[in-house]
């Protein structure tokens, strides 16, 4: 089977160009820029999102912080599977990543605890 082109018409018969067709998937993650986007797939990068989680699962094993496994166990009491947990807790921690490699600046424990308890409620969120 030959290799399918950018500008070539989509294989699924939609009639659109594969790069506005199945083909973006392959590139980016939908946005407000791209409503023409198939919408039939998580946005964002599956191995980041992978590694954060791995993360969480780390500072859950050795309970470090402690205050994670502490939220952990808080969000499933209020009623949050575990995967929906971990990846709120997920989204903190990478919201500090970012932000300690934005403004340059030393990891701050009380910050992240203080965003872990404030869950479900994201930092981002005022």
């Amino acid at each position: 089977m030959n290799k399918i082109n950018r500008n070539d018409p989509c294989p699924c018969g939609s009639g659109k160009k594969y790069k506005k067709c199945c083909g973006a998937e392959k590139s980016f993650a939908p946005n407000e820029f791209t409503s023409d986007v198939p919408m039939n797939r998580e946005p964002g990068n599956p191995r980041l999102k992978k590694a954060i989680l791995q993360a969480v699962s780390n500072q859950l094993r050795i309970n470090n912080p402690p205050e994670t496994k502490e939220t952990l166990n808080r969000l499933m009491a209020e009623g949050y599977s575990k995967q929906q947990s971990m990846e709120m807790i997920g989204a903190v921690l990478s919201s500090h990543i970012y932000n300690m490699l934005k403004e340059q600046h030393e990891y701050d424990n009380k910050s992240y605890v203080r965003d872990l308890e404030r869950l479900p409620k994201y930092p981002w969120e005022d």
